[in-house]
């Protein structure tokens, strides 16, 4: 015969058999606890960053951000926060290869923000943020570059 329960009874009870000689059939045994585990995420490697700034001349291009991972290191790219004074074509390249694009104009503002989701980059990746001003004069342009490190493992 079967035992009735609720279902909320059941995340927190399940019949167990009883011992032979006894004279039940089944029992019920708590096999939790009624309050919820709390769970933490705990985040790899410290949180680093890379700033750089200068002038850029009308209508040329300078890499802003030129970062090698070091040997033995691993870094979970986070984002690259760049802006400056004019309007700009952003690039961001991994071991050459364009990755990402941004424009900024007079209408949308003269900073922008890349963010990568903790993209892996391994040990002697070269990352780079390559700005072009597209300014009819000389700008002064910024980028921060936010990433965690930690040791390959």
């Amino acid at each position: 015969m079967p035992i009735p329960c609720s279902i909320a009874q059941r995340e927190y009870e399940k019949f167990v058999e009883c011992p032979q000689g006894s004279d039940q059939t089944a029992v019920r045994a708590k096999i939790c606890q009624e309050d919820p585990i709390e769970v933490s995420e705990v985040e790899k490697g410290e949180v680093t960053f890379e700033y750089q700034e200068g002038p850029i001349a009308s209508k040329a291009s300078s890499n802003i951000i030129n970062f090698i991972v070091p040997a033995g290191k691993v870094v979970e790219l986070e984002k690259i926060d760049a802006g400056g004074d004019g309007f700009a074509l952003y690039t961001v390249s991994v071991n050459g290869s364009t990755t990402h694009k941004k424009r900024t104009y007079y209408n949308s503002g003269f900073d922008t923000l890349f963010e990568f989701k903790s993209k892996k980059i391994m040990a002697s990746d070269d990352i780079k943020l390559n700005i072009t001003n597209r300014s009819g004069e000389s700008c002064d342009f910024n980028a921060t570059l936010t990433y965690r490190i930690y040791d390959e493992s």
